[in-house]
């Protein structure tokens, strides 16, 4: 019998979750016809899994019986050691589950926040850049200018660092130098972790490279070194950063669990408390973490192994003299070269089109409006899609050239490109977003768009996209052929 009422309650459990993919299916088919934003519809399928998962759990944690203990208070039979490990188990994929859902919706958050920022970052660079043509060239303004507008490139990177997180920015690997990365990583660290701390750096690698993308070796270095500040802890300590070049081949590769080859070795040391034992082997696992509740996620150090992995390298806990703790990063050396942008920043061509430029910000509006001007379009500028259209619809022939942002209230950007592709097919569109192009892509832009910016855009690589959209050969059906 007691079995019976255990079966009874894990199927109550499975069905109270039925509804789960179903709900999220209606969720996301409003969303698509309604065109909600996506930080909204991520936290409406968040709330739609926790309810279905808050009553299933709440079904399987009810005593058998439960319903009919009024009548029968003498009946309710006491739970057996094999529905504790049932419970237990189901608490875990539970836990396991809700950490995966506020993943998914921080990560969506960010993305987000990443966007929003962007447009302010687009404004602050552009504004910066247009008060740089006025100023006197090498003045003591234009150097001012020059040191903020630095700064703004410093904060449009930690906003692709973002996105990045939330799983919307290109991953593309590319030669890096990792002594160069580690360097600026370690600036930034100095700034955010206690003055207690001493960091020391050892770095070799010269003329070394690696394969790799440089937002997530910066994610995997900061993880690596937050963790080592935060074991330290307010006493304080050192924290130790190593890059050496290695050599590996027969079984001193074998040991490392990689191929014969040349490698990049990075160290991160501190003198914290160090690794217990019983935890060395589960440290790299999901969701494994021996912080307090509510100061890590158990993520960290998994996501730095998966990164790590993915450029053919490894990760490990090194053995080390004295207390603290020691993880050494070993990344495969290439033979390829950095590729350079011979393009300079100020390059920025110019042209006697006309341009209709569209963002729904009236600052970025307005930008594109000026600095497109200096450089000789005939620019008509709008905040409102609609609006644009309507202006396009009078003359279709006016314009050589439309730009426009993607994300916008009333009218998107891709369903004005369609609209205006549907007018006059050969139109040749620009556009720029918050996101990333892939993310861009994945979503189905149009495919008469010939070229995607991702913001906050920069005056000169507005210019040089322009140029080369322009100068490109019509298609074909556009030429009668």
């Amino acid at each position: 019998m007691k079995l019976k009422l255990q079966s009874r309650q894990l199927t109550s459990f499975i069905a109270a979750c039925l509804p789960m993919p179903v709900l999220n299916g209606v969720l996301y088919l409003i969303g698509c016809h309604h065109r909600i934003q996506a930080s909204v519809m991520g936290l409406l399928l968040t709330a739609a899994t926790l309810l279905c998962l808050g009553c299933g759990v709440w079904l399987l944690r009810r005593k058998p019986g439960a319903a009919n203990q009024d009548h029968h208070p003498d009946t309710t039979p006491n739970p057996t050691p094999e529905c504790e490990s049932i419970q237990q188990r189901m608490i875990h994929l539970e836990q396991q589950l809700f950490q995966s859902q506020k993943m998914e919706a921080i990560g969506t958050l960010a993305s987000g926040i990443a966007h929003d920022f962007n447009n302010i970052l687009t404004a602050i660079m552009g504004y910066v850049e247009l008060a740089k043509l006025d100023a006197g060239p090498r003045s003591k303004v234009w150097l001012d200018l020059e040191q903020a507008l630095t700064a703004a490139h410093r904060a449009r990177e930690l906003t692709r660092q973002i996105l990045s997180f939330s799983r919307k920015a290109d991953g593309h690997n590319k030669p890096l130098d990792l002594k160069a990365l580690i360097k600026e990583t370690l600036k930034l660290l100095r700034a955010s972790i206690p003055a207690t701390i001493d960091i020391q750096q050892q770095l070799d690698g010269d003329g070394s490279l690696v394969l790799a993308n440089a937002t997530q070796l910066h994610q995997v270095l900061m993880n690596l070194c937050t963790n080592a500040t935060q074991a330290m802890g307010d006493q304080g300590g050192t924290l130790t950063v190593q890059l050496y070049k290695r050599i590996l081949i027969g079984a001193g590769a074998a040991d490392q669990g990689v191929s014969p080859g040349r490698y990049l070795e990075l160290t991160v040391s501190d003198t914290g408390p160090g690794i217990q034992p019983q935890f060395r082997e589960c440290i790299f696992d999901p969701y494994f973490t021996t912080k307090a509740e509510g100061q890590g996620t158990g993520l960290g150090l998994s996501v730095a192994r998966s990164i790590v992995q993915n450029c053919g390298g490894t990760i490990n806990i090194a053995d080390r003299q004295g207390p603290g703790a020691s993880f050494r990063v070993l990344l495969p050396a290439t033979a390829a070269t950095v590729e350079y942008d011979d393009k300079k920043e100020d390059d920025w061509p110019s042209g006697s089109e006309s341009i209709l430029f569209l963002d729904d910000e009236p600052t970025i509006a307005s930008w594109g409006q000026q600095i497109l001007s200096r450089l000789g379009y005939n620019v008509v500028s709008f905040n409102r899609s609609v609006d644009a259209l309507d202006e396009f619809r009078k003359a279709p022939h006016r314009f050589d050239l439309v730009v426009t942002d993607v994300m916008m209230p009333h009218m998107t950007g891709d369903l004005l490109a369609s609209q205006i592709l549907s007018i006059r097919p050969d139109m040749p569109i620009i556009m720029f977003t918050g996101y990333s192009e892939k993310a861009m892509c994945e979503n189905g832009i149009h495919e008469g768009v010939k070229a995607i910016l991702c913001k906050p855009l920069a005056a000169a690589e507005l210019a040089r996209a322009i140029r080369q959209v322009l100068d490109s050969p019509p298609p074909e059906s556009a030429m009668g052929f």
